[in-house]
């Protein structure tokens, strides 16, 4: 089956979420397609063999979840565990339904950045039962294959996959930048802030949309039982919350929540016909390059109503205040942000001179000065917690905290930020060198 996206049709599609019968219409215009040709996935059948793997990868330091079964009872037993989990999981495969009794989780607040009395700085992080992870894996594993095999994940998604990491995706835009700058381009990026993403997932459309990938079937009905009825509780310092029930998104801390949730935004960039996307997970950005600001200009503002009409309609928030746009170009060049003018969803973005993206402090120009003056104060302030540390306490306790909070920032990105000034270089290696005498 195809998926052709016309975003004529995003206008005249009802607003009920009939999102089905949109995916099947066709228009002329239609430029950008996925089509899995005739695809069908099938669930392979486990063997206890494969169980035991799982259980051997378990991290036994782990939270145990809401049933309080720890990850060591498992591993003593996994031999009589295997066995019976395997045909119960065989079963869930061949009924297309996931035990109820495995969808309530624990959610622990994580604070994210900014004030810590801001309820939306704080990402849900939801603890399943130790079965659930088993259960998950098992389905993650066949589905992923499976999408791997088909290249149906967008080349551009970092997140979540294997062999792919936040380096690559660093590096796989600022090459592309570095690119376009050398050739005298200007290179407008644009930084959008999806509000609570993995959150706001709807079941229906998430479903439909894997049927379009050849989850059909028995698979399609149990991704369905796993994501309805769920339910969950907050733990905040040893109090409980109430038991409240889930009615979308996906949960954060699974296995199988983030791969549902990277499906869910393959098509995002299907929306774009004249400029390039790339995603970490929800974080997502749009480039396009033009030696003409005004040209520029035209082309975001219109690119940036299509991706305003995809979220409506695939019923994702949009963060317009925390949403960026930054202007890389030569230093060379120079440009008047007052005569340019970006919106999306009616609200005005004011180009920034740095944006930071995956912990990288990326400026306009590309020298990395911005990232640099940020190193070095995290590289001083730990230079002064070492300095503290070192008459009350071993060398083999310096050097982990040496490795925690000093060699970890400094080793984060530097394939990328290594290209920056001899001046900056100096000034990461004086530091480098009085942690050495310090130590």
């Amino acid at each position: 089956m195809t998926i052709i996206w016309n975003l004529k049709l995003m206008d005249e599609s009802n607003e009920q979420g009939n999102f089905c019968e949109y995916l099947k219409r066709k228009g002329k215009d239609n430029k950008a397609i996925i089509n899995p040709g005739d695809h069908s996935f099938f669930l392979s059948p486990t063997i206890p063999d494969e169980i035991e793997k799982i259980i051997d990868k378990l991290n036994p330091s782990k939270s145990t979840g809401p049933n309080g079964i720890p990850v060591f009872i498992l591993k003593a037993f996994k031999g009589f565990f295997s066995y019976w989990l395997s045909k119960l999981i065989n079963l869930c495969f061949e009924t297309g339904e996931f035990p109820l009794m495995l969808k309530l989780a624990k959610v622990i607040p994580l604070h994210k950045k900014e004030s810590v009395l801001n309820f939306l700085n704080y990402r849900p992080i939801s603890l399943l039962s130790v079965f659930s992870k088993i259960y998950e894996k098992t389905i993650y594993v066949r589905i992923y294959s499976y999408l791997e095999k088909y290249n149906m994940i967008y080349s551009k998604q970092f997140g979540f996959r294997g062999n792919h990491s936040v380096n690559h995706a660093i590096i796989s835009f600022t090459e592309h930048i570095r690119t376009l700058l050398d050739k005298g381009e200007y290179v407008c990026g644009i930084f959008v802030d999806l509000e609570k993403a993995f959150d706001t997932v709807h079941h229906d459309i998430l479903c439909e949309k894997l049927e379009f990938y050849g989850l059909r079937g028995n698979v399609n009905k149990l991704i369905k039982s796993y994501l309805s009825n769920r339910k969950q509780f907050v733990s905040i310092n040893g109090y409980d919350s109430e038991i409240k029930d889930v009615t979308c998104g996906v949960p954060q801390g699974s296995s199988l929540g983030p791969l549902l949730f990277l499906l869910y935004i393959n098509d995002l960039r299907l929306c774009l016909s004249e400029t390039s996307c790339g995603h970490f997970a929800d974080d997502t950005f749009i480039v396009f390059n033009s030696k003409k600001p005004k040209t520029i200009e035209t082309v975001i503002n219109h690119e940036l109503k299509k991706v305003t009409k995809w979220l409506r309609l695939n019923k994702l928030s949009l963060n317009a205040a925390k949403t960026e746009v930054i202007f890389f170009r030569s230093s060379r060049h120079s440009l008047d942000y007052d005569k340019i003018s970006i919106k999306m969803n009616g609200f005005k973005l004011t180009p920034v001179d740095y944006i930071k993206y995956l912990g990288m402090y990326i400026d306009k120009h590309l020298d990395w000065n911005q990232h640099i003056q940020e190193l070095t104060k995290k590289l001083n302030r730990a230079n002064g917690i070492l300095s503290k540390l070192r008459y009350n306490t071993t060398l083999d306790i310096c050097l982990q905290v040496y490795y925690a909070i000093f060699y970890s920032y400094l080793i984060y990105g530097c394939n990328v930020w290594g290209f920056t000034s001899e001046e900056n270089i100096n000034a990461i290696q004086v530091l480098q060198n009085k942690c050495i005498r310090i130590s």
